[in-house]
């Protein structure tokens, strides 16, 4: 029998709700998946991303809504259907490995064809297929305490594709590796997962995890999710405050806006700016996404005095002030050389990059 997973690999999360104790984690979240596709779910701790994924995995049933695979409904209370993990066909990474440790290597990977019925001989290739795109087919025979930490995260992943399944789920599977690592892991997992074609939910709060490595991302909070998009139009346009500074797409700078122009706070210099302010006036914070102030050879937009320098191998990141006030706002930009302490700096905005929030966005 097909799996419901198998049909055609997408998946399509409808008005889901679930609740702990009185909290809803989930709260009327509509999400959708296309077959192939690698979507991060990132947030803060708490906001409700583990316990998604944990439903469409079939760890938890919902409250209320729907989860769909490929068009086959595997969980709808209203309708009484909720389709057990295990007949879910699915793949799913854990973020401790969850490898039984009396069990060697081969058997670990070796348990999702027991529990789902694969024919016995038809397991040893299935296995060593598995073994061999994770890199470990040396190693099958090792208990999982004579492995790495990545070599186990690896038997993992071998475990979850070991019958190839149309649909992987991550939960937050890197964050137990040190930084290093985590770049190299991650690759390999986004180039695996494209390699076998699977629709891929993965699940961080690592804002450099997702945006390097999803097609898509949806970012949680507070048990919704509050935008998705690829990576690149995230970053660049974030629907409010609070996802601007979650991604640290920049310098925010809270201000005036009124007559066309946008006055910081602190008493510093207004800024001409018609096509963002656009006949409103109040209270606002303007985003300078990292990239759009430079230091300028030419006529400057605002001259910056430097408060702090860090040297990032390839660039310096200058902190400095936007005005002479100690109260002037304090914004971000990078140089090829490292200016001095208190020197003025001539600074170039690429306004079409600029975003400006309005008081009730905030």
């Amino acid at each position: 029998m097909e799996s419901p997973a198998t049909a055609d690999g997408g998946v399509v999360v409808s008005q889901l709700t679930k609740s702990f104790g009185g909290v809803r984690a989930i709260d009327d979240v509509n999400l959708a998946l296309a077959p192939g596709e690698f979507m991060a779910l990132l947030g803060p701790s708490g906001c409700g991303k583990t316990s998604l994924l944990r439903a469409i995995a079939g760890l938890i049933a919902p409250d209320r809504g729907s989860i769909r695979f490929g068009g086959r409904t595997v969980a709808d209370p209203a309708a009484r259907i909720l389709v057990p993990a295990e007949r879910r066909g699915i793949g799913m990474v854990f973020q401790d490995y969850a490898l039984w440790p009396h069990l060697r290597v081969r058997e670990n990977v070796a348990f999702p064809l027991q529990a789902r019925r694969v024919p016995k001989p038809a397991r040893p290739a299935l296995i060593e297929a598995a073994l061999r795109r994770v890199g470990l087919a040396d190693l099958a025979e090792r208990y999982p305490a004579e492995l790495s930490g990545g070599q186990q995260q690896r038997v993992a992943l071998a475990r979850a594709t070991v019958d190839t399944p149309s649909i992987l789920l991550f939960d937050e599977p890197l964050s137990n590796l040190d930084s290093g690592l985590r770049d190299a892991l991650g690759r390999e997992i986004a180039a695996l997962v494209r390699s076998l074609g699977a629709t891929a939910l993965y699940v961080t709060h690592d804002q450099t995890e997702a945006l390097s490595l999803a097609d898509r991302i949806a970012i949680m909070r507070d048990g919704r999710v509050v935008q998705v998009g690829a990576p690149q139009a995230l970053y660049a346009d974030p629907a409010d405050i609070w996802v601007a500074r979650f991604l640290k797409s920049g310098s925010l700078v809270q201000g005036h806006a009124a007559d066309g122009a946008f006055r910081p706070a602190g008493g510093s210099a207004p800024i001409a700016l018609p096509e963002l302010v656009n006949g409103f006036s109040g209270p606002s914070t303007l985003l300078l996404p990292f990239g759009a102030l430079r230091v300028g050879d030419g006529p400057a937009d605002l001259r910056l005095s430097v408060t702090d320098v860090h040297f990032r191998g390839d660039r310096y990141e200058i902190a400095a002030r936007w005005g002479e006030a100690e109260t002037a706002p304090v914004v971000q930009l990078w140089h090829d050389r490292a200016p001095r302490p208190g020197e003025r700096l001539p600074a170039v905005i690429e306004r079409s990059r600029l975003r400006l929030y309005k008081e009730e966005h905030q």
